[in-house]
């Protein structure tokens, strides 16, 4: 339902500098079940989250993989997935060595790191070992730089849902 909506709004604004692709992103390349929210299209995960009771089969790939041709430089990353952030930047370690100017933004959320099986504090180490880390305060309209001092707040949830701007 996601990727229709999608491809309609492409279609609709006439944009032609855009390529579908209809693939989760993770660090393993293959078929994962995409556990579907009933109430946020915005909500589905690759791990069981929850109470979500119903999922569909989709075809998962690492960026690595998937840029393996790419003779060009990625400039910007834009990560809204669900807990699945920290796979994703571990299939696309030979995009970030390649690319030196390479800007990203990921959401961030202790429960739905921890419900993918990872450990939230690693993934900001590392995220830190790549880039500076900035906490996006929206409210504010303001990028407050992080440090690993800040782990424990933003690990404890006195920061919720935050968003990092990490920059080299």
């Amino acid at each position: 339902r996601n990727f229709s909506l999608l491809k309609k709004n492409v279609e609709i604004n006439n944009y032609k500098n855009i390529v579908l692709i209809n693939k989760a992103v993770s660090n393993k390349s293959g078929k994962v079940k995409l556990f579907l929210s009933e109430d946020n299209l915005g909500g589905h995960h690759l791990r069981k989250y929850g109470d979500y009771k119903n999922y569909t089969v989709v075809e998962s790939i690492m960026l690595d993989k998937f840029f393996e041709n790419n003779n060009g430089r990625i400039d910007f990353i834009k990560m809204d997935i669900e807990g699945s952030e920290a796979a994703a930047i571990k299939g696309m370690k030979k995009i970030l060595k390649k690319n030196k100017k390479l800007k990203l933004i990921t959401e961030f959320s202790v429960a739905r790191i921890t419900g993918f099986g990872m450990k939230p504090e690693e993934y900001l180490k590392t995220l830190m070992m790549e880039f500076k880390l900035f906490y996006i305060n929206e409210k504010n309209k303001k990028l407050i730089p992080v440090t690993e001092k800040d782990f424990s707040d933003i690990c404890n949830g006195r920061k919720e849902w935050p968003n990092f701007l990490c920059v080299r």
